[in-house]
């Protein structure tokens, strides 16, 4: 049966330990309301793209009511 050397099984133990500890360090629940302080301005993103992305859906799904709009043609002519 093969054994490790004394120094060698708490020097893994030793390094499991401070894997772990750095994994569950990155694990924090922030209330919706801190939320915002933690986000970075450049990850919002740009109106005129959120824009033209709206209107293509509405025009491509025709739906009435898909966006929490009032109803509409589904051709895209009257947007």
């Amino acid at each position: 049966m093969a054994h490790l050397r004394p120094g060698r099984s708490s020097v893994v133990r030793a390094l499991a330990f401070v894997a772990l500890a750095a994994t569950l360090a990155g694990c924090v629940v922030v209330p919706q309301n801190r939320r915002r302080y933690l986000a970075d301005p450049t990850m919002g993103s740009d109106p005129l793209e959120e824009h033209a992305r709206d209107k293509l859906h509405t025009a491509r799904e025709g739906a009435a009511g898909g966006n929490g709009e009032p109803a509409g043609g589904g051709c895209g002519c009257s947007n």
